[in-house]
């Protein structure tokens, strides 16, 4: 007996799993026009003039930060999207060939 709930009516649709995987996928090129849009923002050092100063180096180092990571959610937003689509293909072949193979010794089960 396990000691965790089971839950025999699990309802999986993997066409909406690979639609989602490819809208995730789609936001990829948003992300990349984020990226560059903050990048361009960013002012130039003497726009802070003589008092900004001391606050532009921090500035500075947390946007080129922010910056890396901006640029890291295209890649991640494809990959990710192209996991759910695999997963949903993968779903979609284990419930076929488990069917099929319950096809096949549907004349060897004998329910009493």
């Amino acid at each position: 007996m396990t000691s965790y709930a089971t839950n025999s009516d699990i309802d999986v649709n993997p066409t909406a799993i690979a639609a989602e995987g490819e809208r995730l996928k789609s936001l990829a090129g948003d992300f990349s026009i984020v990226a560059d849009y903050a990048q361009d923002a960013d002012p130039d050092w003497h726009m802070w003039g003589v008092p900004g100063i001391a606050l532009a180096q921090y500035y500075f180092e947390s946007a080129d930060r922010i910056h890396e990571i901006l640029k890291q959610f295209a890649p991640a937003a494809s990959g990710l999207g192209q996991r759910f689509i695999d997963c949903a293909k993968d779903y979609t072949d284990s419930d076929e060939e488990s069917g099929r193979e319950f096809d096949d010794q549907s004349g060897e089960i004998h329910l009493v």
